[in-house]
């Protein structure tokens, strides 16, 4: 399922999420309308992407429902912040620098948005527990943002979440949408399929996740 969620900046923070988690709910409460079984659900995405799949599993540990037995983070934005040292020596690539994230947030948040907020940033979720297991993609040259998602990693394993990141040397941001030209794309489509499908098999049945209370920010 793709979702076509609200984007900014006609539809500011949090409508975008909201949506992401919309549509996942609907498709845990309808999955055998479509022919999916509710007991096998992950989420996904690149980028920006990546930050809505991992904020949907953080709704939904809260709200407790629906269950998601995976994510795939892919080179996604993690925290909203750029203070950290690879945003001022990796950030030299064209398509993502400090510049353009700083434009990005400006046109997705609104101007009272904090960039504490689990919601917003998921690495300063208060905890992880309960979380689904996770594969983070990112790449190894000119990624301000791999440092971060390697963090997160961390932090899943240190509450107890399985965890690994997946580490392209060569790629470059986007490459996962380039498997018509790139190899490494290619590659990356393969694991998250072999990645899925080895979650989906080993799922078992009545699998859920359990309900916490709102994550507060991580200092």
């Amino acid at each position: 399922m793709s979702v076509e969620y609200r984007l900014a900046p006609e539809n500011k923070y949090p409508a975008a999420p909201e949506d992401a988690y919309s549509a996942t709910k609907w498709v845990a409460e309808h999955a055998g309308d479509i022919g999916g079984d509710p007991r096998r659900i992950a989420v996904g995405g690149d980028g920006a992407g990546g930050n809505l799949a991992a904020v949907v599993t953080l709704m939904a540990r809260e709200r407790g429902t629906p269950s998601l037995v995976f994510q795939i983070l892919i080179y996604p934005m993690l925290d909203a912040s750029t203070m950290r040292p690879s945003w001022f020596t990796e950030s030299d690539a064209p398509t993502v620098t400090r510049e353009s994230k700083h434009k990005l947030l400006s046109t997705y948040l609104p101007i009272t948005a904090n960039l504490g907020d689990s919601f917003v940033s998921p690495i300063r979720a208060q905890n992880f527990k309960n979380l689904p297991p996770a594969l983070l993609m990112t790449y190894g040259g000119h990624d301000p943002m791999r440092i971060e998602g390697e963090e997160y990693i961390r932090l899943l394993k240190e509450d107890g979440v399985v965890a690994e990141v997946s580490l392209y040397p060569q790629a470059i941001h986007g490459f996962f949408l380039m498997a018509g030209d790139l190899d490494a794309g290619k590659k990356c489509i393969d694991e998250v399929a072999t990645t899925l499908r080895n979650a989906f098999n080993s799922t078992p049945t009545g699998s859920s996740v359990k309900s916490v209370p709102r994550s507060t920010p991580r200092n």
